[in-house]
């Protein structure tokens, strides 16, 4: 995230995502305002906004979800790992339990060495990253995913216009 985030030039939006589908405001503010929302305003405030994306694994076997892509780093595809994951959790998170067989299916064409994201998914550094966001997030007290901070204030409601409220708040400051 803070490599994609410095590529953006863009400051302290983080989101919390899951990976799990969810239906309504949860699902309008995944991926869908991170590529949407954030770049526009990322566009008309240049040099003033960083993404910063936090895993909190809450669903059963969403650890899984989160040590693939954290994985996936390593193999410089994480970006399109999260893009397939979250365009098809639907297939892969039944009853809010993810099926790691069909998240496998699922990433399939993105390009990754398989055996090799098998063996990363193990490493020592993976669980560090989780263990440091799982902390933050209970920090924070994130009891839900997907939850948005920025500059360390937490959304209140969900919306689009609530984000892009809270985000020219704190650009205006």
């Amino acid at each position: 995230a803070d490599r994609y985030g410095k590529q953006l030039h863009v400051e302290d939006l983080w989101v919390k995502q899951c990976g799990n589908s969810h239906t309504g405001s949860f699902k309008d503010l995944g991926m869908t305002v991170l590529v949407s929302v954030v770049k526009q305003m990322m566009a008309d405030n240049p040099n003033k906004i960083r993404v910063s994306i936090r895993h909190v694994a809450l669903h059963k076997g969403s650890d899984y979800v989160v040590a693939l892509l954290e994985a996936s780093r390593k193999q410089g595809k994480y970006w399109q790992t999260l893009e397939a994951v979250l365009a098809t959790q639907e297939r892969w998170a039944i009853n809010h339990a993810v099926e790691p067989e069909l998240v496998r299916q699922a990433i399939a064409g993105v390009g990754l060495n398989m055996e090799q994201l098998a063996a990363d998914m193990k490493a020592p550094e993976i669980e560090q990253r989780a263990t440091l966001d799982r902390i933050e997030a209970a920090q924070l007290k994130v009891t839900k995913t997907p939850e948005y901070f920025v500059n360390g204030r937490q959304m209140q409601t969900f919306g689009r216009q609530q984000l892009q409220r809270l985000v020219a708040d704190e650009i205006a400051k």
